[in-house]
């Protein structure tokens, strides 16, 4: 109502001194399960030369919604594109997804372990106890895969096979 800054978060200045301005992609935010968002982003190291595998990087921007605590951490070399990211209910690792589901310790803020998915998958959401990924937009179906070792656990294809596009996941919790 005043006109004033209230906070300034540095998503756009992150490192300068060390990286190139991050490209941040936040498109599906899926934080009903951690009350964290989590988004991908995109950067280059300055010192190295464009040529090495290692210039280009990966990383991980989450935001608790309870502490307003927010963090970019650079996870890994970018060898893939992850269109979502999302934070599991303990708040200790992020997936990420689009062609491979990749999940990320964030206490150390490394990769964990990657699985080839069958088809690209644009929404990545973990249930309430922590135990299951679901993946979901591009196509018709619904992925469950298991949050620890990145095995499929099931699919559920959609009436028609109809195609979800850029549909986000949504995860809703039924009280009894």
């Amino acid at each position: 109502a005043a006109g004033r800054l209230v906070e300034d978060k540095p998503i756009q200045g992150w490192q300068p001194e060390t990286h190139a301005q991050p490209d941040v992609l936040a498109i599906w935010s899926q934080h009903e399960s951690s009350g964290v968002m989590a988004v991908p982003f995109y950067t280059a190291v300055k010192s190295l030369p464009a040529t090495d595998p290692q210039a280009l990087r990966t990383g991980m921007l989450t935001m608790d919604l309870d502490s307003g605590q927010m963090v970019m951490r650079d996870v890994r070399a970018m060898d893939v594109f992850y269109f979502s990211t999302a934070v599991n209910p303990a708040k200790t690792r992020a997936f990420g997804a689009y062609n491979v589901l990749e999940s990320f310790d964030l206490e150390k803020g490394a990769s964990v372990k990657r699985v080839p998915l069958p088809h690209s998958y644009y929404s990545v959401i973990v249930s309430t106890d922590g135990k299951t990924v679901w993946l979901g937009g591009a196509l018709g179906d619904l992925a469950a895969y298991d949050a620890e070792t990145l095995e499929k656990k099931g699919q559920v294809d959609l009436p028609g096979n109809a195609s979800m596009s850029l549909a986000s996941v949504r995860l809703f919790t039924r009280d009894d």
